[in-house]
């Protein structure tokens, strides 16, 4: 997830390229948060499992998150969350 400050910028950027009716910019807030956020998984979930292009993300950044992918605890989380879908609780398959 994105820090406040960076949200915040994105969303002034997006904001100046819209207009929206009086008292729902609440609603439209939440709305791109949850698009956004869903947005910048799939991007990073592109690189890091299905080595997408990274033109628009710095060197050093990608650097730091091969690094952090590379690490005990991150791959062990990943375990757990491959396990966690893989399991079936009273006849349904979690997905």
């Amino acid at each position: 997830m994105a820090h406040d400050h960076v949200r915040t910028l994105w969303w002034e950027k997006f904001r100046k390229k819209f207009r929206f009716r009086k008292g729902q910019e609440q609603a439209m807030y939440i709305a791109w948060c949850t698009r956004a956020a869903k947005r910048l998984r799939d991007l990073f979930h592109a690189i890091h499992i299905k080595d997408a292009p990274t033109h628009w993300i710095p060197p050093y950044v990608l650097q730091q998150l091969k690094e952090y992918w590379a690490t005990e605890d991150y791959i062990a989380v990943c375990r757990k969350a491959k396990a966690s879908q893989a399991s079936s609780t009273d006849g349904s398959l979690h997905r």
